[in-house]
């Protein structure tokens, strides 16, 4: 086996070897779109040259000392970028076994699983400068593809490099005044922060607007035709029935399997001034169904994922423009059944996906991004993406929320036997049924059990278990062979609650714990602390331009000896 050799960080680039065992022609098998061609945009965007760097950025390059001796690495030192090639390979085997699973346990066809699996959220955790999420978010058509990385350098860089992807950025850097410096696309960078309340009804996009007004304008025959046989259970109007019967009222007049081509009865009842009570607690229960469905449904596209849903429901000015998605129809839910592709034929490309940063300045500050043109998506050399959000977080945090996830990617192979246990912890707890999740060298524990948490009696805790689906062997540049489990889980404590807030402590508690942590040294491991010092000095050319300046000072030196 032949090893690269490297004695320092200052040493010659290395650049990674092609994958010699997938064509780089192989289309995959649910989108069609080209393995090779999503490779050279990526290599556009991530240029090999600049491998050194993103490859020490959360490492301490433990395993180098190995390699430069020809001695074969622990499993939990190797590190090097995950060969995109056979990360392509791996997500359409994932989508394999997702159809089966379907046809097998619900009877469906191959063209209906397909279809399901567009809906579905990719996750990858340690995503690092984001090269993986934006390449699954080119190769599948995904729902949403979220990146989690725990170091916030790294993290500004996926962000930065996402912008990019932007049909307003791509190839033309943006001036951004130190005012708006923080929203950090081009799309809200000439906004202006709206203080007239009567100008402000909405902190939504325009895409979200063009959706609106969609929904509101769409006929009755239009939804059949969306629905088809699912037409009559989201347009069943009997509950919204008896519930007016029951409090013998008549101002909602409500016709059973039938919407109002307006889509004006809900909304015209309601703001009559003899509404009664019942009437206005089914309105607002209505009302939060919407929001709660809409955040669930794509945060990437209209909030923020960590929004407060509680802080949603009391501020009626945010969700104007949801009360007019609810004039056309009878329950929200019918938007969490539509893929892509039918948003795409019903609406076109209006929905514009937006970063947390975005998100939280459009939510707090009111600002109304201006879309030039809204039928512009994301893109990476021409590639259209899925929509794309970057989180700076860990897992090991409970409260970081990663229970949306559909498809988890973990290149694990530079984790210890400890941590492969707390991912493992993780899953567990927070990912649904279902969830596929692939690790690299490692896979999760199969059973397991999740203590209480002292400080949140509310957090589940239990047992959770993962099968093994498929071992699948490829190829890694540095030693020419990784090994990737695909998982599946099979019971978890998850429990459809969404991100869960993080309880306030009373001082005494928070100075309790911080004694507590100093006195078992987790807030005194220096090594650690030196550790991430190092990372984010090579990270940012520290060490070299040390480096340079010794070198300056050296050959003075030596002039004055001479």
């Amino acid at each position: 086996m032949q090893y690269l050799k490297r004695t320092s960080i200052n040493d010659e680039v290395l650049i990674p070897e092609d994958n010699p065992d997938i064509d780089p022609n192989t289309k995959s098998k649910l989108s069609g779109v080209v393995y090779g061609d999503v490779l050279n945009a990526l290599h556009d965007f991530y240029p090999p040259q600049e491998l050194s760097q993103r490859n020490a950025i959360s490492r301490s390059d433990g395993y180098w000392k190995f390699v430069a001796k020809g001695v074969e690495p622990p499993k939990h030192y190797t590190y090097g970028e995950f060969d995109f090639l056979f990360f392509a390979e791996i997500l359409d085997k994932c989508n394999e076994h997702y159809i089966n699973y379907q046809k097998d346990h619900y009877g469906i066809s191959d063209e209906e699983a397909r279809q399901g699996w567009r809906d579905k959220v990719f996750l990858d955790i340690g995503s690092g400068t984001g090269r993986l999420v934006l390449g699954a978010a080119a190769l599948h058509p995904f729902r949403l593809c979220k990146g989690l990385e725990i170091l916030e350098g790294i993290h500004n860089t996926a962000v930065e490099k996402l912008q990019q992807c932007k049909p307003d950025t791509c190839n033309a850097p943006q001036e951004i005044d130190s005012h708006d410096a923080d929203i950090m696309t081009s799309d809200i960078s000439d906004s202006e922060c709206v203080n007239d309340e009567e100008d402000s009804d909405t902190p939504l996009s325009e895409g979200m607007n063009e959706i609106s007004k969609a929904l509101s304008e769409m006929t009755p025959e239009e939804w059949k035709e969306l629905l088809g046989d699912d037409y009559d259970q989201y347009f069943d109007d009997s509950i919204v029935d008896e519930a007016v019967e029951e409090d013998n009222t008549d101002q909602i007049d409500c016709e059973e399997d039938e919407v109002r081509d307006d889509g004006s009865d809900l909304i015209e009842d309601v703001e009559k001034e003899d509404v009664t009570i019942v009437e206005e607690n089914l309105y607002k229960e209505r009302i939060r169904n919407a929001r709660k469905a809409i955040i669930e449904f794509a945060p990437g596209y209209f909030l923020p994922s960590d929004y407060d849903l509680e802080k949603i429901m009391e501020d009626d000015e945010i969700v104007k423009a949801e009360v007019e998605m609810m004039h056309a129809f009878e329950s929200i839910e019918s938007l969490l059944e539509m893929n892509k592709d039918e948003w795409v034929k019903i609406f076109g490309n209006t929905t514009t996906a937006l970063t947390r940063e975005e998100s939280e300045n459009i939510a707090s500050k009111g600002i109304e991004p201006k879309i030039s043109d809204p039928k512009k998506h994301h893109q990476l050399s021409g590639l259209q993406l899925s929509p794309v959000l970057f989180n700076c977080g860990s897992f090991l945090d409970p409260y970081e929320y990663i229970g949306d996830a559909d498809v988890v990617f973990v290149f694990s192979s530079c984790m210890t036997q400890a941590m492969i246990g707390d991912l493992s912890d993780a899953i567990g707890r927070q990912c649904k049924p279902g969830t596929i999740v692939i690790t690299t060298e490692f896979p999760l524990q199969k059973r397991g059990t999740i203590d209480p948490l002292e400080s949140d009696p509310n957090m589940p805790y239990g047992e959770y278990c993962v099968e093994l689906l498929e071992e699948m062997e490829g190829f890694n540049w540095i030693t020419t062979k990784s090994t990737a489990y695909i998982q599946r889980v099979k019971e978890s404590l998850y429990d459809g609650s969404g991100p869960r807030a993080k309880p306030r402590q009373k001082p005494e508690d928070q100075a309790f714990d911080i004694v507590s942590n100093f006195e078992r040294g987790k807030l005194t491991d220096t090594k650690e602390f030196m550790r991430r010092v190092k990372n984010n000095m090579i990270y940012f050319s520290v060490e070299e331009m040390i480096e340079d300046v010794k070198d300056d000072v050296d050959e003075e030196n030596a002039e004055e000896i001479c």
